[in-house]
């Protein structure tokens, strides 16, 4: 038997700010993936989400039973970290960097950042490549000179995830 099910992010608790998300499924006793997108405008004022709430057959007085089970399930955003960074300097003017990600499945590429400060912003002009593997080799740079790097993932789905600290 076919079901409904809602989803309801609240983005705000004053003004009350939130949506209804409504998926049809049906009662065919198999796996389905379905993705529900969140208005962008609610949330990105303050990119919090306080609490989602699910119901089934929303507004309904019809007495249903089933079971409904949930796999892999992800709210809002999820995070994917670059960890364990290697950088080896060769030649005195290449510097090559190692990486890996917290979950390569997700990832379409790394956008590569590049500045002489530590703390610097990832603007477009610190941008130097972007590449599809863990690792690159920054070629004919400066001797003696201090360089800095920020590796930022970017998701299947064009998301990007820069961790601000």
């Amino acid at each position: 038997m076919e079901t409904s099910l809602t989803v309801s992010p609240t983005y705000s608790l004053e003004p009350s700010t939130f949506e209804y998300l409504e998926q049809k499924i049906p009662g065919d006793n198999t796996w389905h993936t379905y993705t529900f997108e969140f208005t962008r405008p609610y949330y990105a004022g303050t990119n919090n989400v306080y609490a989602v709430d699910f119901y089934f057959d929303r507004d309904t007085s019809v007495v249903k039973s089933g079971v409904i089970e949930m796999d892999n399930f992800k709210i809002a955003w999820y995070v994917i970290k670059v960890t364990d960074i290697k950088v080896i300097v060769e030649d005195g003017t290449n510097i090559r960097l190692n990486w890996k990600a917290s979950d390569t499945t997700q990832i379409q590429g790394f956008r590569i950042y590049r500045d002489i400060k530590p703390t610097f912003k990832t603007d477009e002009s610190k941008l130097i490549t972007e590449v599809q593997s863990t690792n690159y080799l920054d070629e004919n740079l400066n001797s003696y000179q201090h360089y800095f790097y920020k590796i930022i993932p970017v998701g299947t789905s064009g998301e990007v995830f820069l961790l601000i600290f």
